[in-house]
């Protein structure tokens, strides 16, 4: 497949140019006598079989292919992606850097701006670390300054992760990083599996997702694909991706921008993982991108699915931060439910929808906040009969309480009214707040709950 500089497509070379062979056993297998030059037990049940010359590496692997005693052999495959720099991405319509207060169209568009703020105004102080497996990243960008932890770069195996770093990585993690303001307890986690010409092999990418996870991970971004046969065997990707799965971490996942059957690109084909899909600003399913009935749902993608998957992955991170222990399936299932269908959608190939996550606050139990105060009934009963489902008498006359309903993640919008502080203010005195966990405010003042 060849490289077309207007998509971000990712092509495999020859199946045996690495020279190396990846083969999966359920048990020990003597392969010494096989010719390679190395053999190196890997993670996964996997052994890495190294040849010296192209020719043997496929006389090898055409005899195991037929051998009872393992269960799958791949190639090890250089896989190449044109990485845009991050100068040429900016250039694209709406997909600048959060440098003010504004979100971009994009984060707006799927409500992770108010998910952000419901996420904030909850007070969850869990650290989430979102590991983006991609090129090198920039993390003097003003927008990622302290929202950076330290990664690792697999290519050179050390830490330094400024390879090829104005580039892809870098914006991907600065989507994630717009679409959380102001949570600076979500990580980025950089991890290089892409050389500085936008190479890099199959094994390298499982090298990458292993040392994630093993390095405190909750969720992986993968913006990057690549085609492979229809049911072929599962990928040393696809196998590094559910070793993740395995250990409660959420996969995201990219479709691909190559016109063809999702079914047919790895890793985005895999059922466990969220496949997400890309559409621009009115809100259609970009012509050209991967289709399929594997796709889980769509976010804006100006500049195809590797901008889209990194806006799931931000609303993946904070709802796991709003819901402690939940795991990768029920992620993906409460995601694909907080979609807006446009008119026309085809979800039978398109995914359920277009990522909101306002569905996700509003789909939220309500709470209940009850303010305490040293009044009349009379009075009581005039001034906020319109805004409380109920109050009661508590000591007599005097003491009463009031119950006022409040929508989870905008107290104050829905609430604390300037009409209400002040009928507050005229007729009482206020001693006490209690509810259930949520925020009251008083005279500006928050109070946790």
């Amino acid at each position: 497949m060849i490289w077309d500089e207007k998509n971000q497509e990712i092509t495999l070379t020859r199946y045996f140019q690495t020279r190396r062979l990846i083969v999966g056993v359920e048990r020990e297998v003597d392969f010494t006598s096989l010719g390679a030059t190395d053999i190196l037990e890997g993670p996964d049940n996997m052994t890495i079989l190294q040849f010296a010359t192209v020719q043997g590496t496929q006389v090898v692997y055409e005899y195991l292919s037929k051998a009872t005693s393992i269960n799958w052999i791949q190639p090890d495959i250089y896989i190449i992606a044109d990485l845009p720099s991050i100068e040429y991405i900016e250039e694209v319509e709406g997909l600048t850097s959060l440098s003010s207060f504004e979100a971009p169209w994009n984060v707006t568009r799927t409500g992770l701006d108010v998910y952000a703020a419901y996420t904030y105004n909850r007070s969850v102080h869990r650290q989430m670390v979102v590991a983006v497996i991609d090129s090198g990243f920039n993390s003097a960008q003003p927008n990622l300054q302290g929202r950076m932890e330290e990664g690792w770069n697999v290519i050179n195996n050390n830490s330094d992760i400024t390879l090829n770093a104005s580039t892809h990585g870098t914006r991907v993690a600065e989507v994630i990083v717009d679409a959380t303001p102001r949570l600076n307890n979500i990580r980025i986690l950089p991890v290089i599996v892409f050389d500085n010409w936008g190479q890099t092999t199959s094994l390298i990418i499982s090298d990458g997702i292993h040392w994630a996870v093993q390095n405190g991970a909750d969720v992986l971004n993968l913006s990057f694909g690549s085609a492979i046969l229809r049911d072929s065997p599962s990928t040393p990707t696809e196998l590094a991706a559910q070793y993740a799965l395995n250990r409660g971490i959420t996969v995201v996942v990219g479709a691909g921008n190559m016109t063809r059957d999702v079914a047919t690109v790895s890793p985005a084909r895999m059922n466990s993982v969220i496949t997400v899909a890309s559409t621009g600003k009115d809100d259609r399913f970009w012509a050209g991108r991967t289709w399929g009935s594997i796709i889980d749902l769509a976010a804006p993608g100006p500049d195809g699915t590797s901008f889209a998957a990194p806006l799931v992955t931000a609303a993946t991170a904070m709802y796991i931060m709003n819901n402690s222990g939940i795991s990768p399936a029920k992620v993906q299932a409460a995601l694909r439910g907080y979609v807006d269908v446009p008119e026309g959608w085809d979800t039978s190939i398109h995914g359920t929808g277009i990522l909101n996550m306002e569905l996700a606050i509003e789909q939220t139990p309500g709470h209940t906040i009850t303010l305490h105060l040293y009044t009349d009934r009379s009075r009581l009963n005039d001034t906020f009969g319109s805004h409380a489902t109920s109050f009661t008498a508590i000591r007599g006359h005097e003491i009463l309480a009031i119950e006022i309903p409040v929508v989870p993640g905008r107290p104050r919008e829905t609430w604390e009214s300037q009409e209400l502080l002040s009928a507050m203010s005229e007729i009482g005195h206020i001693y006490g707040v209690a509810g259930t966990p949520g925020y009251a405010f008083w005279d500006g003042l928050q109070i946790l709950l």
